[in-house]
């Protein structure tokens, strides 16, 4: 019997670009006949059509156009809805306008453009503090995350390296940047509009490398010589959907992120999918004795900023319990368990499948573990109404600044050990191997909280 496989789609990145583009080329053209453009995917390395379902100039200087989410066989959230991007002429010529707002101060939006009469332009948006722009992409540079070279042979390579720690229209001043945008390269400007999430401490648009990798890559191509552009990116239900994520828990707010390592949206919650994580992930062992699990892109990124080889690593997306289970079969000797510690918290809690829908008790595990070490009743209760994980280990981390003492480490440090126990415990139980399992566990800052000390067994 011949089973279908889940069909892939393209991440959010990969519309907005596609918006991006269009609107440009209608700017250029006015060539009302535009219904796909060609994008350079980057990672991987291929060039796919996207599909464009609205384009419209809005004045002289400006136009819109808007393309619609695919993200495959894949239950996403974000599935069908609509990508705009309004691109415009920028004058980078004049010297730069005296911010006057004030640091990571949020930008309030303009009205939406409503036809008819031309709208009269908002002032230039001034912005706060300028947000640091990814490198200009470069044809042949380096990809996003740095290459190791493939095993040779039949043999295992040795585990992981060790961790690194018109009259002409006025055109408006140049775009500074700020808290809600940045500047690709001297001449292509972006901000996040409606439902683009930013960082509730710094300000920053949500918008990271991938996005602005793809953005300058395929934009530079099209952009005339001596001409500067201001992308504003808008998602109309991205604040409304961006409250059924878990933005929030890293500091996201008022939005969704374009968010991505790779243009391609591969199914991570069909049933299929996980036969197909299995695969790689028997492949994989044939080559390395020691694996890293990353349940998402986050940990993927962050995994490989500490020097692991990406040929070992695995993304697992919630299916933890089968993958251990699957890669003691593979043989595999060690697995390093690499996550955001409020999902990987819910193993301390023997939770080995660890969507929200299928199970929770992460506040309810944090605070044991926090009892049983002795933290004093008032502070177990503040813990236990946390709203969130992140939130109490934000608790912790201010009790260890107020009183000197180390909670985050003691606390987190058994937990970690727990999650190894039990991960150990239920390998055994499923099918009689022994395997060493370590975690690291990280925050919404994306930095690392703790490594049990069997993850700095296995990182060597």
């Amino acid at each position: 019997m011949t089973t279908n496989q889940p069909r892939s789609g393209y991440t959010l990145p990969v519309f907005a670009c596609a918006a991006a583009m269009a609107a440009l080329e209608y700017l250029q053209t006015r060539n009302q006949s535009i219904e796909q453009v060609s994008i350079d995917l980057i990672n991987p390395a291929e060039t796919v059509n996207i599909l464009i379902e609205q384009i419209a100039i809005l004045t002289d200087n400006s136009a819109l156009a808007i393309t619609r989410s695919d993200p495959g066989d894949n239950l996403d959230l974000t599935r069908n809805t609509p990508i705009w991007a309004m691109v415009e002429w920028w004058d980078s010529s004049e010297p730069p306008p005296t911010p006057p707002c004030q640091g990571g101060a949020q930008e309030q939006s303009s009205p939406p453009y409503q036809g008819g009469a031309k709208e009269q332009s908002s002032p230039p948006y001034q912005g706060g503090a300028k947000e640091q722009s990814s490198p200009p992409y470069q044809e042949g540079a380096q990809e996003l995350t740095p290459p190791t070279p493939p095993c040779q042979g039949g043999a295992k390579e040795q585990s992981f390296p060790h961790y690194q720690g018109g009259a002409k229209e006025q055109l408006p001043p140049p775009y500074q940047g700020g808290a809600r945008g940045g500047e690709l390269s001297d001449t292509i400007f972006i901000k996040g509009g409606e439902g683009i999430g930013y960082d509730q401490k710094t300000g920053q648009t949500a918008i990271y490398r991938y996005a602005k990798t793809l953005l300058l890559a395929n934009i530079e191509k099209i952009l005339p010589p001596n001409k500067s552009i201001l992308i504003t990116f808008i998602l109309p239900q991205g604040k409304r959907l961006a409250t059924r994520t878990s933005n929030a828990a890293f500091g996201i707010v008022e939005g969704l992120s374009l968010l991505g390592t790779t243009g391609i949206s591969q199914p991570l919650t069909v049933p299929e999918q996980l036969e197909q994580y299995k695969i790689q992930l028997q492949e994989k062992a044939k080559k390395f004795d020691s694996l890293v699990f990353c349940i998402g892109e986050n940990g993927l990124e962050l995994a490989a900023k500490m020097g692991i080889s990406p040929h070992q690593m695995i993304k697992t997306a919630n299916w933890l319990g089968p993958m251990l289970v699957c890669a003691s079969l593979a043989e595999v000797k060690s697995i390093l368990l690499f996550g955001y510690h409020g999902k990987l918290i819910k193993l301390a809690g023997g939770i080995f499948h660890t969507h929200h829908h299928i199970a929770d008790g992460r506040l309810e595990i944090l605070t044991a573990h926090c009892a049983n070490l002795g933290l004093p009743t008032f502070d177990l209760q503040k813990v236990f109404n946390c709203s969130t994980a992140e939130d109490a280990l934000q608790y912790l981390r201010e009790l260890d600044a107020i009183k000197g003492e180390n909670w985050v480490i003691r606390v987190y440090g058994e937990i970690t050990k727990t999650i190894d126990q039990r991960s150990q415990n239920y390998i055994y139980t499923h099918c009689e191997k022994n395997i060493k399992v370590g975690s690291v566990m990280f925050d919404r800052q994306r930095k690392i909280i703790i490594k049990s000390e069997n993850a700095d067994i296995i990182l060597g």
